[in-house]
């Protein structure tokens, strides 16, 4: 072989081996340079940093440092680790979450908090006990508080108090307001419930509060006056007024012609 034949193939074998060989960590991918402990994004033609580093100022991937009690999110965001479950950051770091007696972690806060069992409320950094009034019981809820009282009864500071229910009422299950309304056919007046007089053809209402004509009839003096239709008048809808046929008008008690003037 000449010599220009063995310079030839040793330029072929050291081609094949930087062929074969993996990429350096500052190759181009994509038209862009791929820092240390990078990939390729697989999405446009930027970088990712691998799991455990950040990338910092867009140019490099550092290392991130996890701290005890933490772990590593793989997110290029944020601090790129989380504390675990019983513990919350503090000062660079995981600190164990103290939880009070009669407490308990709280997934509704990831575990990173802390509530009260039931029968226990949050007081600043303890769980109190809850003291129920006589006639009162624990509800599910602590806002407004963390005990309701039993039907017929209402919460008057500290204590449930009895409903007074007038004559002729009933308890409307209400937690606010009196407590209490009045059975159909009688109405409100103060604390009492006073009996709805409906007249001659008269009847109460939807509500029962109240009372109304029946049909023909107008109310009139807390009465219930007769309509009396003019000519070419009719009731309308509501049956307590009447109206005028077309094309008549009404003008006054009167239904009148347009072109009569009068």
């Amino acid at each position: 072989m000449s010599t220009a034949q063995r310079a030839s193939a040793l330029i072929a074998g050291a081609l094949l081996v930087l062929m074969m060989s993996p990429l350096p960590a500052d190759a181009q991918s994509r038209g862009k340079i791929i820092p240390e402990n990078a990939v390729p994004s697989a999405y446009g033609d930027s970088w990712d940093c691998k799991p455990g580093f950040m990338k910092k100022g867009g140019t490099f991937c550092a290392a991130v440092n996890v701290p005890e009690h933490a772990f590593g999110t793989g997110s290029s965001h944020g601090s790129g680790w989380e504390c675990r479950r019983g513990f919350r950051e503090a000062n660079g770091g995981c600190s164990a979450i103290a939880v009070p007696v009669n407490g308990y972690l709280s997934d509704r806060s990831y575990g990173h908090g802390w509530d009260c069992e039931r029968g226990f409320e949050k007081k600043a950094a303890a769980c109190i006990k809850v003291v129920v009034p006589s006639n009162g019981y624990l509800s599910e809820s602590t806002y407004p508080r963390a005990w309701e009282c039993n039907r017929g009864y209402r919460a008057v500071a500290e204590q449930c108090a009895a409903v007074d229910v007038p004559a002729n009422g009933y308890l409307d299950g209400s937690t606010y307001g009196k407590g209490w309304a009045c059975e159909r056919g009688f109405r409100e007046t103060g604390n009492t419930c006073v009996k709805v007089d409906v007249p001659g053809n008269g009847h109460l209402d939807t509500a029962g509060r109240d009372w109304k004509c029946s049909r023909g009839f107008v109310k009139m003096a807390g009465n219930c006056s007769e309509i009396r239709l003019p000519e070419h008048a009719f009731l309308s809808y509501s049956g307590n007024s009447w109206d005028c046929e077309k094309p008549f008008q009404k003008i006054g008690d009167k239904c009148q012609s347009p072109k009569s003037g009068n």
